[in-house]
């Protein structure tokens, strides 16, 4: 069931694209269950044959993002700790899109 027979290709798994003022995250839903039928987590540790099997990638893609969608006790949620991680971690690397409050600079 899992990828429809294919091995996705690691570029076209999840999609990451700037459209218009959009961000947008994609993945086919039977890349992800070929994701999640072959993740190492999913291993036995006996013999590290496959454990589990999406039978229904529709199914487990609306299982995901309930998961995803899941509010912490600080109403935080997967996506938006991902998005925070990922914030940071362009400030980090030097994002020449920012300006640091209280400098002289362009900022707006």
């Amino acid at each position: 069931m899992a990828g429809e027979g294919r091995t996705p290709m690691a570029d076209e798994v999840i999609k990451v694209e700037l459209k218009g003022r959009r961000l947008t995250i994609s993945i086919d839903v039977y890349d992800l269950a070929f994701s999640f039928d072959h993740h190492p987590e999913n291993m036995r540790e006996t013999d590290s044959t496959q454990a589990w099997r999406v039978t229904d990638a529709v199914g487990f893609a609306r299982d995901v993002v309930h998961e995803m969608e899941r509010e912490g006790e600080t109403g935080n949620t997967p996506i938006t700790d991902m998005l925070d991680a990922v914030m940071m971690e362009a400030m980090n690397q030097g994002s020449e899109h920012l300006w640091l409050a209280g400098e002289d600079t362009n900022g707006k």
